[in-house]
């Protein structure tokens, strides 16, 4: 742990979870697809190693599914790309360790939400059990890892590794999910306002590097359609309702996600500092006209400057608000940096007003040439959307598909969606306001609900991008890529930057051939991507039926 008042820079880091499917045969069953060139071997199980597994079942496809994540693990450990995260904390506390634990190499696990229709050949009738169908369905998790390019690029060669030596596919059934954080620590309170006020101006347009089918998923709705806030649903969180029956100490909206001052411990501190004495005094500091940093040793009595203002002068200003950017019945707060009120300016302006000109050492030019036209942003109408659900239903055979929740009746928009998010008082109701109940939506923040957050043994502290097809090639690392630069602009850019993104993402919503997803990532600064993205947008066009303007 750092030394009170001091504070490391936190690197970006992020894993993947990409969902697939694997058939499988006994040794003496034929091979249905022998004959075609180039296509990997078959998984072989040996039946005498079914009866006897060790796996604590008697199912035939259970215990061939143990079988196969036993090798899959095994090759994926014999490529060494062990996690350079997991090895920096490797003489930490054991606080560090129960954060990574499950997360230090790469995992396999079953998953249940995937479906191959059709057995195509890869079936036997197995006594006791009859026709069993010989798929297993799975999802292989990266590491936690830092956000480099050489890490996005062993995402790559795993996946390269691993599908020419087993035979895999991808329905659409399959995802590609992106966690992106900062190691063991959680994201404080403005860095989860800037990644979701962005996730929310830019969540449809990020779905046009995907299938279209993505967007008839259950488990991936658009957050800009089917949130709480998008719905206008007034959720309140778990805070505000008390525990129920499992009675909890809820810390999220006073401590564990709110800001982190300059000078501050990360939350990872407060997780492990959390006594009542020291959450009092930590609560003084964000009194009315109090702008100290809160620095305290280790769950010990509170320094001086946590009561530099007397209470009794709080007590007769406790009526004025305590926001940095609160643009709560039309007025600005005063208090806040020059920077935070020209921020707070234009979120209450809207598109009225254009963010200051100013010269940005942030700011690149791409030097590529496009090729692709402007792509106009898909606008489904309830008919339109009910058809794709058609679609993957009949193309799954799942039920589950067969009909998606209502989304909201109209879009809020950009401006008025963020200004609620840069309102919410802490992480959790960040969370509260994109989720729909305990759904994940395309962009997912529940790392940060209310338990989440109070729970003690809870490790993940990422936002996940769920919204990513089923895939199995180079576009995964690219994808990743494309979410860790994402969260990296939200976090980071210069505030004129950011509403000037903001500002287009609104634009596109309104006015085809405007802004597109290309755009978007060149703003992002991601033109390697951008490119790479702009021609799998071409090569697709056809069969996403991709709408060009002009």
């Amino acid at each position: 742990m750092a030394t009170p008042g001091t504070r490391k820079a936190l690197s970006l880091t992020f894993g993947v979870e990409v969902e697939l499917l694997m058939p499988w045969l006994f040794i003496d069953q034929k091979d249905p697809h022998e004959h075609i060139e180039g296509l990997p071997p078959v998984f072989r199980v040996d039946r005498a190693r079914v009866k006897r597994n060790v796996y604590g079942t008697d199912d035939p496809v259970y215990a061939a599914a143990e079988i196969i994540f036993s090798d899959l693990r095994d090759t994926l450990e014999g490529l060494g790309l062990a996690s350079s995260l997991a090895e920096s904390h490797l003489q930490d506390d054991g606080y560090s360790a129960m954060v990574l634990e499950g997360y230090q190499d790469w995992e396999i696990e079953d998953d249940g939400s995937l479906h191959q229709q059709e057995s195509l050949g890869y079936e036997e009738k197995y006594p006791d059990y009859g026709l069993i169908q010989q798929w297993v369905s799975l999802e292989i998790q990266s590491p936690a890892e830092y956000a480099t390019p050489e890490a996005f690029e062993a995402i790559k060669y795993a996946l390269q590794v691993l599908t020419q030596k087993y035979r895999m596919r991808v329905n659409d059934t399959c995802s590609v999910h992106v966690h992106v954080g900062q190691g063991i620590e959680r994201l404080p309170l403005d860095m989860i306002r800037r990644i979701a006020g962005l996730s929310w101006a830019a969540d449809l347009l990020l779905f046009t590097l995907q299938n279209p089918l993505r967007r008839a998923n259950v488990y991936c709705q658009p957050i800009r359609e089917y949130s709480n806030m998008a719905k206008g649903i007034e959720a309140e969180p778990a805070h505000a309702g008390g525990a129920g029956s499992n009675p909890i100490t809820w810390d999220c909206l006073r401590y564990l996600g709110t800001d982190v001052r300059h000078g501050e411990e990360p939350i990872a501190w407060r997780e492990e500092n959390r006594k009542k004495e020291t959450i009092e005094a930590f609560e003084k500091t964000r009194q009315p006209f109090h702008f100290e940093p809160f620095i305290q040793g280790d769950d010990s009595s509170s320094s001086p400057q946590s009561s530099t203002v007397s209470q009794s002068s709080s007590s007769r200003r406790s009526n004025k608000s305590n926001g940095i950017i609160s643009l709560q019945d039309g007025t600005l707060n005063q208090r806040g940096s020059s920077s935070d009120l020209e921020e707070a300016a234009f979120l209450r302006a809207g598109l009225m007003a254009s963010p200051p000109q100013r010269d940005s050492s942030y700011r690149h030019e791409s030097a590529r040439t496009r090729e692709c036209p402007k792509m106009a942003l898909p606008r489904y109408t309830a008919t339109e959307l009910q058809e794709l659900v058609g679609r993957v239903c009949s193309r799954t055979g799942l039920r589950v598909y067969s009909a998606i929740p209502a989304r909201a009746e109209e879009d809020i928009g950009v401006f008025e969606g963020v200004r609620q998010i840069f309102d919410a008082p802490s992480s959790c109701c960040v969370s509260r306001l994109l989720s729909d109940g305990e759904a994940r939506g395309s962009i997912n923040f529940n790392n940060y609900n209310c338990r989440a957050i109070n729970n003690n043994v809870q490790q993940k502290r990422t936002v996940e991008f769920r919204m990513g097809e089923g895939c199995l090639d180079d576009w995964v690392g690219t994808w990743a890529a494309i979410c860790v630069g994402f969260v990296r602009f939200a976090m980071y850019a210069p505030v004129d930057e950011y509403l000037n993104v903001l500002t287009r993402c609104d634009l596109a919503a309104k006015q085809d051939g405007s802004y597109d997803v290309l755009d978007l990532l060149d703003d992002l600064c991601l033109f390697e991507e951008a490119e790479i993205a702009e021609k799998r947008v071409l090569q697709h066009s056809k069969d996403w039926d991709v709408k060009f303007a002009g």
